[in-house]
């Protein structure tokens, strides 16, 4: 089926920059706030993912944005060298934005013949409305099962001379 691809992003903003205090400390941000991606009921032909409602009738997930800071430090020492301390944040305000939910329908693949698939008369729908137990329902559909990275801090030194 046609429609809209699962990396499909149509809106994207991302600001960055940096400054440098005259004392030797330096500041970073990196900003940047994202559409969700597409969402679509997945059912399998034997192990193959197909679409029987198109792409995209789930909706979307929702929209995603992060904020990084950097703060770093340079102290002189002796003669050529140098100290440079630093802390990176990444997800400085530890959003936890779904970024997937499972989208599978069934547990089961389904195990027809090629010449059924493609006849254009397949209806997974009624097949598996006719052997429920045969084709189970993944509980776990349409679910969150996939999160935004939660905050992470490092923390760098770095020596020169």
């Amino acid at each position: 089926m046609f429609g809209l691809l699962q990396t499909d992003r149509p809106h994207v903003f991302k600001i960055e920059g940096s400054y440098e205090l005259p004392w030797g400390t330096a500041l970073g941000l990196y900003w940047f706030v994202e559409s969700g991606t597409p969402l679509q009921t997945e059912m399998r032909e034997k192990g193959i993912p197909f679409y029987p409602f198109g792409r995209g009738d789930l909706g979307r997930t929702p929209g995603y944005t992060r904020t990084d800071l950097l703060l770093q430090h340079n102290f002189r020492l002796f003669g050529n060298q140098r100290l440079n301390v630093g802390l990176n944040i990444e997800n400085l305000f530890d959003h936890d934005t779904v970024t997937r939910r499972f989208q599978v329908v069934n547990r089961d693949t389904f195990n027809v013949s090629d010449q059924v698939f493609f006849s254009g008369t397949f209806d997974p729908i009624a097949l598996q409305a006719a052997n429920p137990t045969t084709y189970r329902p993944d509980p776990r559909f349409n679910l969150p099962d996939q999160w935004q990275q939660p905050r992470e801090m490092r923390l760098q030194v770095r020596y020169s001379f």
